[in-house]
């Protein structure tokens, strides 16, 4: 980035009873101003929440964009084996929404006479994680996998990663591939 924006962001959460969490967070920033409201409840077949983040971002000689995303998600652990699901989410933003990140690269692209649309805005995401322990000694593999589209580009995105993490005495180590595709030129890599 050409400049060093500040950036304040700031989250709550509260739990009602044993089965409900209600949650609120704000990132601010020079030109950027996002607010983001939820709920997560607990249930016999895993955890659903739902949240909403609305923001509202300035950029010179681009205007104003307002905007919102809905993200909808689910996480499960299975006693039994000590699998770990989690389906995050559903993510749907309207055209006007940008994330901090987004704004962030736009604002930058502007500072430097570029196209704010080479880098895409995300219009959707489902992303899966897998996460299963091997046992004590033998560590933890992971699955990983997320497909995106945009607003400003053509195709979609895909991303997956298989991993593997253990530790031994006092040494962390891990191992993973992965395999992403851009749908918008067929690069794959």
């Amino acid at each position: 980035l050409l400049d060093e924006p500040w950036l304040l962001q700031g989250t709550y959460q509260r739990g009602v009873g044993n089965q409900l969490t209600l949650y609120t967070g704000s990132a601010l920033s020079e030109g950027y101003t996002s607010l983001l409201y939820g709920a997560g409840v607990a249930t016999s077949l895993g955890a659903f929440s739902v949240d909403v983040t609305h923001a509202r971002t300035r950029l010179q000689a681009a205007g104003s964009q307002q905007g919102a995303s809905v993200r909808l998600s689910y996480s499960s652990l299975f006693g039994d084996t000590g699998t770990n699901l989690t389906l995050a989410a559903y993510r749907y933003s309207t055209r006007g929404f940008y994330s901090l990140q987004d704004a962030l690269y736009a604002r930058d692209a502007v500072d430097r006479g570029l196209s704010t649309s080479g880098r895409g805005r995300q219009r959707s995401q489902f992303q899966l994680t897998l996460n299963q322990p091997l046992g004590q000694r033998f560590g933890a593999i992971y699955l990983t996998g997320a497909v995106r589209d945009f607003y400003d580009l053509r195709g979609t995105s895909t991303q997956y990663q298989l991993g593997y993490n253990n530790a031994w005495r006092s040494l962390n180590f891990g191992f993973s591939a992965m395999h992403t595709e851009d749908g918008q030129f067929g690069n794959k890599d």
